[in-house]
Order: C-alpha cells, then structure tokens, then sequence
C-alpha cells in the first residue's frame, strides 16, 4: 500500500492507483475479521484465515491510517478522486480557495455514486476521476454535460465549480475470470468490479468446496447475480452472488462472497465439464 502511494506521488499514474484499490479491497479489508475486527494471519486464496498472533496487527493499524491520503487530494492546481467511497473532505488549493468534496456511494456493491463539490466561493479547477481498468463503462454527469471515461484512465472535467454542484458518476460494476497459475493452473477465479469473490463455507453448507466447478457462457463469460441477504445473524456480509455450478454430477446455484467477507472459503474454482463444452 505504501509502495502504491508512493509511486503515485512520484508518477500520478493511475495504475497505481488501481493496485492501490486492489490492496484495499482483496488484502487490507480481508486481514480483519467483519465481525469481530480481529485481525487476521497473512492470507492464502484458498483455505481458512487464523487469528494473527504477530506483528500484523500494528501493519493493519498503519494501513488504515493511510486510506484517506490515498482516496482523494490535490493534484496539480486542481483535485483528484483516485478510490470511490462514501465521506467527506475538505482540500485547500493553496490560496485559491477551499473544497469541501462529500460523496454518497455504496461502493462498491453498487457503482452509481453522487459526489458533491462545495467550494468557499465559484472557482475554476480540474477534477480528475480515475475510471477503473476493469470497467466497461464509466459516465459522469454534472449539470448539462455528460461525460464518458476510459477504462484505465483519468477523466478530467475542467470547469468552474459553485457550491452546490453535485457530479452522478455512474461505474458499471464488471465483472471478468482471472486464470490460475501455479498449482491452481487449471482453475480460474471470479471478480467484481474491485472485488475478487470467494466460494464460502457459511453460504455453501454440505459442499465439499474442492470438488464444486462452475458454469461458463460462451465467451467464457460468468454473470454472479446479487442475492438478498436474508442470511443468519451472524453473517455480516451484505454482498452475495449466485453463480451456476455443479456439485456431486447435480447442477446447482453456488453462493459467492468478497474475499473479505469470507472466513472458510475458496477463491479457485474449477471450470465445469458442461462450461468446456459449450465454448468448443
């Protein structure tokens, strides 16, 4: 996460910030427990998190210490949104003027978010928002205008800014099949939008997780659709996802979480024999 920042302050390339969002999410929020704030051993993609007994705990601490530098500042003579959350700020374009930014967002459940721009009096400045590489679509639209990022990019809307103007950014929340490697060589893992997802103990009751493959479109293409989360108590994800799957030779919905959510989990999964031979 440091090294990302880093990075960017010396760059302004957005890559980094997409690994920054990709620590974050798949990493830093997985090291915690959700429910109990516990923080946890370092992390495999397959298997069951511990209780961290060592010098992870104070790394954790440190981490989240650095987020709010790394979701927005100042760049250059104007500002920059870099990860996309709910809160507020207040940036200092040296003797310009003030803004204040407020976001409302359920991100990233949900990528339609309202950023609110509030500057101490009208003030002409840009404001650059990353568009994430692994989106497919990504507008913003402010008053009249509408605009249209590109995946991997900064759109940058240069204008001048009143209290009271408000941007609805709209992200599509993609999702894309990561191949394996090493000894998981021949399986594959599901992402949405920033989020890798795991196959969870706790939603998948009955299963060994080990032998549950899933089902492929044609283009080798998957769709998780978002579940009510009508679960027990103690589940404290609010993000589920059924995906097509086979176990036991039966076809059958299998139930994916956020790697962060998930404590006995697998994050590869194998690719059904039904998948194969729909794209052949």
């Amino acid at each position: 996460l440091r090294l990302s920042l880093n990075l960017y302050g010396v760059t302004g390339q957005p890559v980094y910030s997409e690994q920054l969002e990709r620590t974050v999410y798949n990493q830093l929020f997985a090291a915690q427990d959700a429910k109990t704030g516990t923080v946890l051993a370092p992390l495999t993609w397959s298997g069951k998190k511990d209780t961290d007994h060592g010098a992870c705990a104070a790394n954790e601490a440190r981490a989240l210490a650095m987020l709010p530098q790394a979701v927005w500042g100042r760049y250059g003579n104007g500002l920059v949104i870099n990860l996309y959350t709910d809160g507020r700020t207040t940036i200092k374009l040296r003797r310009r003027g003030t803004i204040q930014l407020y976001s409302e967002a359920n991100y990233p459940e949900s990528g339609t978010l309202l950023l609110h721009v509030e500057p101490d009096h009208p003030i002409h400045f840009p404001l650059r928002l990353r568009v994430p590489d692994w989106t497919s679509k990504f507008t913003a639209d402010v008053d009249e205008d509408h605009f249209v990022g590109k995946p991997g990019e900064y759109l940058i809307i240069n204008r001048g800014w009143k209290r009271g103007d408000t941007i609805k950014i709209s992200i599509a929340m993609s999702t894309r099949v990561i191949p394996g490697a090493r000894q998981f060589s021949s399986d594959v893992a599901i992402a949405r939008g920033p989020q890798v997802l795991a196959l969870a103990v706790t939603l998948n009751p009955g299963i060994d997780l080990a032998q549950a493959s899933v089902i492929f479109g044609q283009s080798n293409g998957v769709s998780p659709a978002p579940m009510a989360t009508n679960y027990a108590a103690n589940w404290m994800s609010e993000q589920t996802y059924a995906v097509e799957g086979v176990y036991a030779g039966q076809q059958r919905k299998l139930i994916l979480v956020p790697f962060a959510d998930a404590l006995d989990y697998r994050v590869w999964l194998a690719q059904s024999s039904a998948s194969r031979a729909s794209s052949r």
